[in-house]
């Protein structure tokens, strides 16, 4: 899956960077079909470099990685339901991602990354604390994956109690054991060992307990990470994805609401024509290149082709021409490349259904 260090060498372009999505049926067993098709994205790409007027000795070189890369894929273990393959002169990356993205072929200075944003603006790391009176689990999870995490710091009250039964020659399975159950039987030991685990980790924490257990921990424990909010049922009863599912339920109201406060500020500044707000695309674009962006919001279902660079007259149209890039595409890299948060929505949510807003540090 796509992690933040693939994201930064993703940022870093290639010119030409090749960027191919193509979506899987994870119950497609013909692998014949699946070869045809990614075949043809090839060969758009290809056609597309052709166009650009690049030789075929160069063509090939480019493409010729990911043809590997590829072809070292077991599509039948796969259950994701889109590919990415990205590749040029400095990387080649294949990757299939967890939830739906458009069939498309890119070929320009960036790669292609507006297709992963709502992937990207969802992918938020929380952690999940499964509770029972006799048991306790932590896991570090996203909405596509869940990893436990150890929970070993004990109060020193408790840990000498565990040394000394581990000195006793008590069986190791044993001593867990009663680790764990030192633990649980209390919340005050809970939270410190969660607060050990966590450090300095911000990211939020859901509780996933039965009422009685998680209204005692939330009063008990002090941890500025926890949620307010839980799920009410027994963690240990509940297959992972389904635990997984549960705590979502207390998570995506939090990232839909950090979009629709975005949007909010956005409305706002330009209903008093603050000057920390950019709703055209040049100024987005020469902006974004300066580090000025601090949010930056564009359009999922619009493509404005066109050519930027600083100091000359941006134009934009409707259909690609030779050395074109996608200006929604080109802002999203040049902001992401200076740590803005970016987002993508359909144009009707977007302040005045403009193509693109951005909310500006300075």
């Amino acid at each position: 899956m796509l992690n933040d260090e693939t994201i930064r060498r993703l940022l870093d372009g290639g010119d030409p960077a090749i960027s191919i999505y193509m979506p899987l049926d994870p119950d497609q067993r013909d692998l014949r079909a699946v070869d045809a098709r990614l075949r043809e994205l090839i060969g758009q790409a290809d056609a597309m470099m052709q166009r650009d007027g690049l030789d075929p000795r160069r063509r090939d070189q480019l493409l010729a990685p990911v043809q590997a890369a590829v072809g070292g894929m077991d599509f039948t273990a796969h259950r994701d339901p889109t590919l990415a393959l990205f590749t040029s002169d400095k990387v080649t990356i294949a990757e299939t991602l967890p939830t739906d993205v458009a069939e498309s072929v890119s070929v320009a200075a960036d790669f292609h990354l507006k297709p992963l944003l709502p992937f990207l603006a969802g992918n938020r790391r929380f952690f999940i604390l499964a509770l029972s009176k006799e048991k306790i689990r932590l896991i570090a999870a996203t909405p596509f994956s869940l990893q436990d995490v150890p929970l070993d710091d004990l109060p020193a009250d408790a840990q000498a109690l565990l040394d000394s039964e581990a000195e006793r020659g008590a069986p190791a399975a044993a001593v867990e054991q009663q680790r764990r159950a030192l633990l649980a039987e209390s919340a005050i030991r809970i939270a410190g060992a969660v607060k050990a685990a966590l450090g300095n980790d911000p990211a939020p924490v859901v509780v996933v307990a039965d009422p009685h257990v998680a209204g005692h921990f939330l009063r008990a424990a002090n941890l500025p990470q926890l949620l307010p909010d839980f799920v009410a049922c027994n963690p240990f009863s509940l297959p992972d994805q389904d635990l997984l599912a549960r705590a979502l339920t207390v998570m995506r109201p939090i990232l839909s609401a950090e979009l629709a406060t975005i949007l909010d500020r956005l409305n706002a500044r330009l209903g008093t024509a603050e000057p920390t707000v950019a709703i055209r695309l040049e100024e987005i674009l020469v902006a974004a290149q300066d580090g000025r962006v601090d949010v930056l919001v564009v359009a999922e279902d619009e493509t404005i082709w066109g050519r930027f660079s600083p100091g000359a007259t941006l134009a934009g149209h409707g259909s690609r021409g030779p050395l074109d890039e996608d200006l929604l595409n080109q802002a999203t890299v040049l902001a992401m490349r200076n740590g803005a948060r970016v987002f993508a929505v359909p144009r009707a949510r977007l302040p005045r259904q403009v193509p693109a807003a951005a909310l500006l540090r300075y």
